[in-house]
């Protein structure tokens, strides 16, 4: 037991491999009155003044100075409650950087004590050294332990007002609005005058940062997985757990506001930070979707104002149908699409609008004049371009009603096993199931449109559409059309066969 009038010693040298910035001192300070006080008082009991580079702070409440004495000891052990300090080394390591690198006089005081904090030499193995110790000497116990601390600059100060704000406490103007408090673990808007300053606390202080995000919340008890002395920000990736395990907790109406506070955010594809919201929503869903009341009244909101992305499992066919509809859609206000995860509040997806909306094509089989003008370009595609299609058997015909469609044409293929080339040199990769046809195309006057769009789809046997094989292909179609390869004749007779009478 030290005693008055002594020279307490540490067995902390001077010389302590240690780097601190200014906040990373004046956090360790602040952080034992916080301790001391909690976060419902801290504002009322937490006095400090600054006045000529001496800055002086204090609370009601007291403690044995022991607890200063050694490393890794902290009175903070009541494993049912939430501290800010938890290694029992602030102080010490807070004083040794405040004095070796930034000059300050320490005076820190509680009970009967005061302790000033100074340098003491020593010899370790006959080597002398420099060693951080405490001169204690006694006072009246006022019922106050204080600090105070000197040459303290406007910059230095000016870290302490910041560093205040990064702690957890009623009244901090980092929080607005209260959307839910579950016994410490609490969701907050950010306050009016800056609505976008989103932070995470985590054992009551500031661990990550969302500038951009409109929501802090606050988990006194998460426990990061790795050890976070050297690193006091979250990873993404914790952050996001220390976060969803608060979302969680929230009920139906406390999901429902803060599911409409992110409403900017429902994009599948938004990002704004690195912060990742997609679980976090997912779990607002959750917690929404299972009560009638809330998920109606959100429903009847939304229904008309948003869509849902694709789930997965939708086919590449039907899914390229439906977005080429989604896009055509014209003096309409056309939804926001939204992520996925809103079906499940009843929010139709883009697969469904489609289909409610007749986006998807409704098809029949050809009628004996269309056959016969199949039949027609078949015999033009067997004649001039055997060089570039390649087929033992054409595929079969379906029409596509007029207006349903969002294209004239559309091939259903499959990959096949074996691949073989073209006489002009390109791979054969597909099997055409069957090709559909706008009926719009079988009129006069359509001819060349009919049989481009024809062996648009017939050239798929050479790949899809971003295929570079498919894409030569079109290439040497082309080509023959410049050198003039099918007659007027066809032209003329395809006029002829369809009179005046568009079909």
């Amino acid at each position: 037991i030290t005693k008055m009038g002594e020279i307490k010693k540490l067995n902390v040298t001077f010389n302590y491999a240690v780097k601190w910035t200014i906040y990373d001192v004046m956090r360790d300070f602040i952080q034992n009155f916080f301790d001391s006080t909690g976060p419902e008082h801290f504002a009322e009991n937490f006095l400090y003044e600054y006045k000529d580079e001496v800055l002086s702070m204090k609370t009601p409440g007291s403690f044995d100075y022991d607890w200063l004495c050694y490393i890794g000891v902290s009175s903070k052990r009541n494993k049912e409650k939430a501290y800010a300090g938890r290694y029992g080394e602030g102080f010490k390591i807070a004083s040794l950087v405040a004095k070796r690198d930034f000059g300050f006089e320490i005076i820190m005081e509680s009970q009967t004590w005061r302790l000033n904090v100074i340098k003491a030499s020593g010899k370790i193995d006959g080597t002398d050294t420099w060693f951080l110790a405490y001169d204690i000497s006694y006072r009246e116990d006022d019922g106050y332990s204080s600090l105070t601390l000197k040459n303290v600059n406007e910059e230095n100060y000016s870290a302490f007002k910041y560093v205040i704000k990064e702690f957890f406490y009623v009244g901090n103007p980092l929080l607005g609005k209260l959307i839910a408090d579950k016994g410490g673990f609490a969701v907050y808007r950010c306050p009016e005058n800056d609505p976008y300053n989103g932070v995470i606390f985590s054992g009551y202080q500031v661990r990550y940062n969302m500038r951009g995000y409109p929501f802090i919340i606050s988990n006194p008890y998460y426990t990061p997985l790795r050890s976070d002395r050297d690193r006091p920000n979250f990873y993404d990736s914790e952050a996001e757990m220390c976060a969803c395990k608060v979302v969680k907790k929230l009920n139906p109406e406390e999901s429902f506001e803060m599911l409409e506070l992110l409403k900017e955010f429902w994009r599948s594809d938004y990002r704004k930070n690195h912060f990742p919201l997609e679980t976090l929503i997912r779990f607002l869903i959750d917690n929404i979707q299972y009560n009638t009341e809330t998920r109606n009244r959100f429903l009847k909101k939304y229904q008309d104002s948003i869509v849902a992305d694709f789930s997965s499992g939708v086919s590449a066919s039907r899914k390229r149908t439906a977005e080429t509809w989604f896009r055509m859609q014209k003096g309409k206000v056309r939804p926001r699409v939204v992520r996925s995860e809103f079906v499940r509040l009843g929010i139709p997806d883009i697969m469904q609008l489609c289909e409610l909306n007749n986006g998807f094509e409704i098809t029949r089989c050809p009628n004996h004049k269309e056959s016969e003008s199949i039949r027609f370009l078949e015999e033009i595609a067997k004649r001039f371009f055997a060089d570039i299609i390649q087929y033992e058997a054409y595929p079969e015909y379906k029409i596509i009603s007029a207006g349903t469609g969002v294209s004239f044409g559309q091939a259903e293929i499959k990959w096949i096993d074996k691949k073989y080339k073209t006489t002009a040199g390109q791979w054969i990769k597909m099997e055409i199931k069957y090709i559909q046809l706008e009926e719009g195309l079988f009129r006069k006057d359509a001819f060349s449109k009919a049989l481009s769009t024809y062996m648009h789809e017939l050239l798929h046997q050479l790949g899809k559409d971003t295929d570079p094989n498919f894409h030569a292909g079109l290439k040497q179609f082309c080509i023959h059309l410049l050198n003039n390869a099918i007659p007027p004749v066809y032209n003329t007779k395809w006029d002829s066969f369809w009179g005046d009478n568009d079909g």
